[in-house]
């Protein structure tokens, strides 16, 4: 017996995220985080539409795996941009913040999205997330957030 339907959809975001997590870590390490961070936004932004009007399992699925693709690229650049923007010493704060976002948003978000579909059906529940997520960007490419933290001078350090 296989996986229960609701299984199939959403396995395909966890695996892509669990395959390119280390590639694209690497990569905001050693090149911009920002503009991971800006490309994934796109890319869930713009694989969340198509999502709320195909009409195709397979289809469906696969853009679930760019979602995935989309969410291991924000989520490795966020922790680096995090890291960059706090003090030595501060980290601890920063990322139980960080962490605390994120399970405020795992636990907020499927009731907010329950009622949204509830309200307006499945279509708008894909359709307002890509919304959500394409406005993100212009944010993400503030260089508002995410300051880097300057190193202190040698002759500064406490």
């Amino acid at each position: 017996m296989g996986a229960p339907a609701s299984g199939r959809a959403t396995a395909p975001g966890p695996r892509a995220a669990a395959i390119t997590t280390p590639t694209l870590g690497s990569y905001a390490d050693r090149r911009d985080a920002r503009a991971v961070l800006v490309m994934s936004l796109a890319i869930m932004g713009l694989a969340l539409v198509p999502q709320a009007l195909v009409q195709s399992a397979v289809v469906f699925l696969v853009f679930r795996f760019v979602i995935g693709v989309g969410l291991a690229g924000a989520a490795v650049s966020v922790a680096v941009l995090t890291r960059a923007g706090v003090e030595t010493g501060a980290e601890g704060r920063a990322f139980g913040a960080l962490a605390a976002a994120q399970n405020l948003g795992w636990g907020v978000g499927p009731i907010l999205g329950a009622g949204l579909a509830a309200a307006a059906g499945i279509p708008a529940l894909f359709l307002a997330a890509a919304v959500i997520t394409l406005v993100l960007i212009p944010l993400a490419m503030s260089r508002g957030w995410f300051v880097p933290v300057e190193a202190p001078a040698v002759g500064q350090l406490s």
